[in-house]
């Protein structure tokens, strides 16, 4: 098992993140954000399923936010497994649950539906060993496949058979893992974790102050542009909260968003020919890293340019600023260690 890169000490700064609509989350305001964003379907005992698969997402993310704080060597796996294996085994459940209930009211879907919970298990179980064998910061990526799998399934897919029950014609049923908007969908909720009177600017300067520097200068240069265009982004994501978007307002978004790809790639490309320079014997992890993150923002720029929902803004800065941060002020500051150990420039 290889352990999550860790900052030489505890970050004191990461409870700092008071101001800002989009910062990164407290526990509390995670749980607030995922029952938001919740649906109820109507189907009493299924409904506390999902609540239940909910609580076990803010559990985990708990636990990541623990893996934030500890020192090198210190963190407790033993709790992370137990939450996963909570995850799997209710999941298991659930699915289990649903299957019946289909079943018994010959939803014509059944086998789509089927296919759906076998796909996000496939989905979890690769990331899960990937974290075991390679780099326990893939909790991250597990977190982030159940915030947009889980709400998109229970939007789309689950209330399918909710119609069904209730005597409605499906026309049509949903492919699996489609990324498709529900009838009758509510406006979408403003963020929870918004201040009131706060500005963008205290957003963003929420962020350059959790921000810890690497000691190479060009780097944490990049790093803070990095944040300016996520902040960026949030002030963008905003202003699409109280007015139906435009195709101005698409096309600034992404303008933005390939611009910040762009930059991310130039930057991790800057940073592993500097790494391969001083013989830095991470080298192949953090490239790995690298891509993991180039491969996600392509995947979630994909379903806001196919979907054009604004909802898709709020995973996508979710994404940015949880995992780049997690990856800046934790596995960068390892090689700036390394430097600095070895009087490298």
């Amino acid at each position: 098992m290889i352990a999550m890169s860790n900052q030489s000490q505890s970050d004191k700064r990461l409870s700092a993140t008071q101001n800002g609509f989009m910062r990164v989350y407290t526990v509390e305001d995670f749980r607030a954000n995922m029952y938001a964003r919740l649906r109820d379907i109507g189907l009493p005992n299924l409904h506390k399923e999902h609540i239940r698969l909910v609580d076990i997402m803010v559990e985990l993310y708990s636990e990541v936010r623990k893996l934030q704080k500890v020192a090198p060597g210190q963190e407790d796996l033993v709790a992370l497994r137990s939450v996963i294996d909570e995850l799997k085994g209710y999941a298991t459940k659930h699915f289990a649950n649903e299957h019946t209930f289909m079943t018994e009211i010959k939803f014509p879907g059944l086998a789509q539906h089927n296919e759906a919970h076998k796909r996000f298990v496939s989905k979890l179980l690769e990331i899960e060993e990937r974290m075991w064998k390679q780099s326990v910061s893939y909790v991250v990526d597990l977190l982030h496949l159940l915030v947009g799998w889980l709400f998109e399934h229970i939007n789309q897919m689950d209330m399918a058979y909710v119609r069904y029950s209730r005597g409605e014609v499906v026309k049509e049923i949903p492919k699996p893992a489609a990324i498709v908007a529900p009838s009758r969908q509510p406006a979408p909720r403003k963020p929870v974790g918004r201040t009131a009177g706060k500005s963008a600017s205290d957003f963003r300067g929420s962020l350059h102050d959790r921000l810890r520097p690497t000691g190479v200068a060009q780097f944490d240069r990049e790093h803070r542009k990095l944040i300016d265009l996520i902040s960026d982004l949030s002030v963008i994501a905003e202003s699409l909260y109280t007015r139906k978007p435009t195709p101005a307002d698409w096309q600034k978004m992404d303008q933005t968003l390939q611009e910040l790809s762009s930059f991310a790639r130039s930057h991790f490309m800057a940073e592993e020919m500097w790494m391969k320079r001083i013989g830095y014997p991470l080298l192949d992890k953090h490239a790995e890293q690298h891509q993991n993150l180039i491969n996600q923002l392509r995947d979630l720029t994909s379903k806001l340019t196919e979907e054009r929902q604004v909802t898709f803004i709020v995973d996508i800065n979710f994404f940015l600023v949880e995992w780049l941060m997690t990856h800046t002020i934790r596995t960068d500051m390892e090689y700036g260690e390394f430097a600095r150990k070895n009087a490298l420039k």
